[in-house]
């Protein structure tokens, strides 16, 4: 889902557009102490482009830094906590508003620019506060049942490298990304145990060794031994580079944004609804382990956090009977 765009009559922001260029261009220099990276970058320049659309509209239009004045964002911040989100499939709004995480991650980049322009800061203001656990903002995500996750593989089809894919994110927990960066080196048998293992290569938190499901490492190893063996990335795009271009004729990787529409496709053909992504697999598979009684230093290192505390924070309210178990275990009854 996304915000619902302004749909009216706009001003000419020029000015204001080329000023916000600039601060994003300053942002992401090597220089800054810093540094947006890509992703960061992305998403500052779409965030802010709401905020110009909202400049747009305003009496009078504000059209440059010039208009804007300590009220500036106190308006905005109140624009966002009253708009609505509107459903990627069928482009009509939900009736449903910006959660709270939302409205903060839209106005910080217009708090940055509005700081590095000069602008008068209304010194009462401040972001939304996060919510506490317990509060609507932390209502329980989704959870895919076995049956929802088994809709999803058959509605691949004959595609075996997109059910590969769902079952992979679904029995592993792995991030899209970590995905994306696995070579068929990196589906091998651990020597001492001589199970199957996967590597994730280094990235957020650095490389590790994670386990899978005997069937699905065995169905991702003869994946790599037909698809370019050891060397290869394991999952590729359909798409092929042009003739002519610097290894042209080869298949172009396949996108964290590719993955994300197939998801999304293969949740529509289920008829599963929208608010599936491939982090809905990772969240699932966290859930389940933690109401399970996982030895939660052995999930730590199977989603790649730095510590306990992201799965503390994250899941420390999943069935609270899930504790009265584990004291029943160690106590008794």
């Amino acid at each position: 889902m996304s915000v619902k765009r302004l749909a009216v009559v706009m001003a000419d922001t020029g000015l204001l557009e080329r000023e916000i260029a600039d601060f994003v261009r300053r942002k992401a220099r090597a220089g800054e102490r810093k540094p947006l990276s890509v992703s960061a970058f992305n998403q500052y320049k779409n965030n802010l482009r709401l905020f110009v659309e909202w400049c747009a509209v305003q009496t009078p239009p504000i059209t440059s830094t010039a208009d804007t004045g300590p009220d500036t964002i106190r308006a905005y911040d109140g624009y966002l906590a009253n708009r609505t989100k509107i459903s990627q499939k069928s482009g009509q709004p939900t009736g449903e508003r910006l959660s709270i995480a939302s409205q903060r991650t839209y106005l910080r980049p217009v708090r940055a620019f509005l700081r590095a322009s000069n602008v008068e800061r209304d010194k009462e203001w401040r972001l939304p506060p996060e919510p506490r656990r317990g509060d609507e903002e932390f209502a329980e995500k989704r959870v895919l049942s076995d049956d929802e996750v088994e809709a999803l593989i058959r509605s691949a089809g004959s595609n075996r490298r997109n059910a590969l894919i769902v079952e992979t994110l679904a029995t592993t927990g792995m991030r899209v990304g970590e995905l994306l960066r696995l070579r068929g080196r990196d589906i091998l048998e651990d020597k001492h145990t001589h199970k199957g293992v996967i590597r994730i290569p280094g990235g957020k938190t650095g490389g590790r060794l994670i386990g899978a499901v005997p069937s699905v490492w065995r169905k991702l190893r003869k994946w790599a031994d037909a698809n370019g063996g050891d060397d290869e990335f394991l999952f590729m795009g359909s798409r092929r580079r042009p003739r002519g271009e610097e290894n042209g004729g080869e298949y172009i990787p396949l996108k964290v944004s590719g993955v994300e529409q197939m998801i999304r496709h293969l949740a529509r053909d289920a008829k599963l609804g929208d608010g599936i992504s491939p982090h809905t697999f990772r969240h699932t598979l966290a859930t389940r382990m933690v109401k399970a009684k996982a030895n939660l230093v052995v999930l730590q290192n199977q989603l790649g956090h730095r510590d306990l505390t992201q799965i503390s924070r994250t899941y420390g309210h999943v069935q609270p009977e899930t504790m009265t178990d584990a004291l029943i275990e160690v106590f008794g009854r």
